[in-house]
């Protein structure tokens, strides 16, 4: 039988895994929510900003708010070369077709990442990563605690942009009614480049977080697409805040279903969990009403 405090303390550490889950797919979720596209690259740009925080700490000394930022910027920028050169040009096209250019979009970057860099699975140790906190009787790593505030800190701040700012209602309106958003000035066409690239900006931030907790390599970012899509779902499709609670969802599940199956089978328990929620609530646990036709 196992013990009780086993199981709590994968439950603590899954809470923390899962806030990074939902920083991961916050990006993609604010892509869908404005868009309505299926960026099926996203997974390749969590990727690329792990990369390249993990080159610019490795071989430049660099320290991680530095490396932090240039994930960011380089996030940014391979959202707008992602935009105006594929995006743009397929958002009025089937959820099929988006679905097929961006899946070999993916292919591409992957065997592009794979020939800048060899297949070696990487993660990078802190000197933090041997320091622990005690919360009771749970110790946490600090490192995967700090990763874990990270990725709330991100979510809330992308919250706050969305329903603080000016510009950030305007995205938020978008999302909502694009025809109706025209008709009052909103400028639709720039809010949805606005939109993606901020999502890519996410993509970069998160990655450059993962490669503490994580390992990856040049093929790694389906992977992590699989991780997102599941955390969006659950959580409902275009929602913010539903990304986090589905993040947090499939992070407590996968950490506490890896004490019972074999790693192996964890892809296993990510779509057990994503069919049981659906199944109850199709659109998601705080899916927008009617999202499920889009």
């Amino acid at each position: 039988m196992v013990d009780a405090l086993i199981v709590s303390q994968a439950v603590v550490n899954g809470i923390l895994l899962g806030c990074l889950f939902a920083a991961m797919g916050a990006g993609f979720s604010l892509m869908f929510g404005v868009l309505r596209v299926f960026n099926l690259v996203y997974g390749d740009q969590v990727v690329l900003g792990s990369y390249v925080a993990y080159w610019l700490m490795t071989l430049y000394g660099v320290s991680f708010p530095v490396a932090f930022a240039v994930a960011v910027g380089v996030g940014i920028a391979s959202g707008a070369v992602l935009y105006y050169t594929i995006i743009k040009w397929m958002l009025q096209a089937p959820v099929f077709n988006q679905i097929v250019i961006t899946f070999g979009a993916l292919i591409l970057v992957e065997n592009v990442f794979a020939l800048l860099w060899d297949p070696t699975p990487r993660t990078f140790t802190s000197p933090l990563s041997l320091e622990s906190v005690a919360f009771g009787p749970f110790t946490v790593s600090l490192v995967r605690l700090l990763v874990g505030v990270g990725g709330v800190i991100l979510i809330a701040a992308l919250y706050l942009f969305l329903t603080r700012t000016k510009y950030g209602q305007a995205v938020y309106a978008t999302s909502i009614n694009e025809q109706a958003s025209l008709v009052v000035g909103i400028r639709t066409e720039r809010v949805k480049s606005v939109a993606f690239v901020l999502g890519s900006a996410m993509a970069g931030a998160a990655g450059a977080m993962t490669l503490f907790v994580m390992s990856f390599g040049p093929f790694s970012g389906l992977d992590f697409l699989i991780t997102v899509l599941v955390a969006v779902i659950l959580g409902g499709m275009g929602s913010i805040v539903g990304t986090l609670v589905g993040g947090i969802l499939l992070g407590v599940v996968v950490n506490v279903g890896n004490i019972f199956v074999p790693g192996a089978l964890t892809p296993w328990l990510e779509f057990g969990l994503l069919i049981v929620v659906l199944a109850v609530r199709p659109t998601g646990i705080m899916g927008i009403r009617g999202l499920e036709e889009v």
